[in-house]
């Protein structure tokens, strides 16, 4: 994490954010008065644009047969009416 004062900073945000692009900085904090005021980060892809792809872990979970068995007593500690 990098340091740098707001007025430094608007002379060299190209600089900064190639430091960031290329990992030598994972962000730069930007300063004002001494204190921290806002932070740059760089952004990083997820796979499949963030969602979540449904059907990945089909055949995986296991639970038992009696597995809804509570349900109206669940919903009973919750106020809901079945």
């Amino acid at each position: 994490m990098m340091q740098v004062n707001v007025q430094e900073a608007q002379n060299d945000l190209l600089k900064l954010i190639s430091l960031i692009q290329s990992g030598q900085e994972d962000s730069v904090v930007f300063t004002q008065g001494g204190k921290a005021v806002a932070r740059m980060e760089g952004c990083q892809e997820k796979p499949n644009g963030g969602y979540i792809k449904f059907g990945v872990a089909k055949g995986e979970l296991n639970y038992s047969g009696d597995f809804d068995e509570c349900n109206d007593e669940i919903a009973e500690m919750f106020g809901v009416k079945t």
